[in-house]
């Protein structure tokens, strides 16, 4: 337990902290939740999972446990108005940041829309290196057909191990799911559709429902199937499952240095809506 003001202390989360802090990431006025399948309260038991206490009760929260390993994204913050929030957050990131240097080559990430959170980050030596843009389809838009021959097929509960290591293919280290986590999407998804060529699987999309329609979540394809049209048949068989149930409103999010990505959904009638999510990062590296 380390002392950070008069009265507050910081220290590992616990479990008799559930209905506090359950309060404090839905009522207080400075929460920060990361895009995620997993909700703040999910990662109890995690580390790093930090509170402030004052007087008995947890008055802000940090949570930011290396998911996969190498990559900690900051998970959630929260913190109550009865106490300044930079201070709060400089000293539960402080205590967060020397637990982090124990691991080696932790990548630090938070994908962030508030503007006073951006304040935090910058003060604290965070710096943006990218940023995630919001696309959405266009309904009316005439969608060409695809020009890969097969219909993707259900994804099964038995296609998930496979899934996992064609995820980590396609995908840069800070972009990479858990197991864990890709089993969680998987079991929250509307649609989880695969295409497979002799017992391998070449690509997938796993997308959730949506208040108004649905989100494509994530879209993989093999770097040795790119080219062929996999990934535009993923999204043409995914928009016709949505059409099928009435949805209207479909969007997805993917950095906007990806062209590959960008291209492929602006070829399926996504326009970039003008919302975007500044990526900052912390890179720690062990002096060991």
């Amino acid at each position: 337990m380390a002392l950070l003001q008069a009265s507050v202390f910081v220290r590992p989360v616990q479990e008799s902290d559930r209905v506090p802090l359950s309060n404090l990431f839905s009522f207080e006025p400075f929460v920060h939740r990361h895009l995620d399948w997993k909700r703040p309260l999910d990662w109890l038991g995690e580390t790093p999972f930090l509170v402030a206490e004052r007087k008995g009760r947890p008055v802000a929260a940090l949570i930011c446990p290396p998911d996969p390993p190498g990559v900690a994204w900051i998970r959630g913050f929260a913190a109550s108005n009865q106490v300044r929030v930079e201070q709060v957050w400089d000293l539960l990131w402080q205590e967060a940041h020397q637990m982090l240097t124990a691991h080696d080559d932790v990548q630090i990430a938070v994908l962030v829309a508030e503007s006073w959170m951006k304040k935090l980050l910058e003060a604290s030596g965070f710096s943006q290196t990218n940023k995630v843009v919001l696309l959405s389809w266009d309904c009316n838009a005439p969608l060409a057909p695809p020009r890969y021959p097969a219909r993707p097929r259900v994804m099964l509960p038995g296609d998930l191990p496979q899934v996992f290591e064609l995820d980590w293919l396609c995908f840069d280290p800070l972009w990479r799911n858990s197991e864990t986590v890709l089993q969680l999407a998987y079991h929250q998804a509307a649609f989880a559709t695969v295409f497979e060529e002799d017992g391998e699987i070449l690509g997938y999309q796993i997308s959730t429902p949506s208040g108004f329609g649905g989100h494509l979540a994530r879209l993989g394809v093999s770097p040795k199937a790119q080219g062929r049209g996999l990934g535009y048949a993923l999204v043409h068989d995914l928009i016709m499952r949505f059409s099928h149930q009435g949805a209207a409103h479909l969007t997805v999010n993917t950095q906007a240095e990806n062209t590959a990505s960008l291209a492929l959904y602006k070829k399926a009638n996504f326009q970039l809506t003008g919302h975007d999510y500044p990526v900052y990062e912390w890179v720690v590296n062990n002096p060991s």
